[in-house]
Formats: structure tokens, sequence, C-alpha cells
């Protein structure tokens, strides 16, 4: 059951996104990033990405989450 509600929640996220505001300037990927700037984190590209899951992300698998995905990063 737990692997099942994991996977519902990886899969159709409750939000589409989070959104965060930068707290110093930096550089990301090449990127200028200034201090205040609003980002719009896609949660659905995150759960779908196959650089973070070793299952194919576009598959619903509960099972992913008893071996190979059982710990995703956070």
């Amino acid at each position: 059951l737990e692997c099942v509600t994991k996977e519902v929640l990886r899969f159709a996220p409750i939000a589409a996104g989070i959104v965060r505001q930068a707290m110093r300037d930096d550089v990301m990927d090449g990127i200028q990033v200034k201090k205040g700037d609003i980002f719009l984190i896609a949660i659905q590209n995150l759960h779908r990405d196959p650089r973070y899951w070793n299952i194919d992300p576009s598959k619903f698998v509960p099972e992913r989450f008893l071996d190979e995905d059982r710990n995703p990063p956070p």
C-alpha cells in the first residue's frame, strides 16, 4: 500500500509546481541568478526525469519503491 501511495504521488503530484526565491546571487548551469529572482519548479518534470529514476519514470510501477528506486533523491 505504501508503494502504491508513493507511486500515485510521483505519477500525479498534488501540486503542479512550487515557487522558490533566490536568497543570494549565483550561477546555475551557466545562468546568472540574482538575489530575489523567483523560480517555478515543475514537480511533474522532476518526477518523470529519467536521470533520477532507475525504472522508466513514464510508467506506473509501484514496485519501484521496493528495490531500485526505494530512496530517490530529495
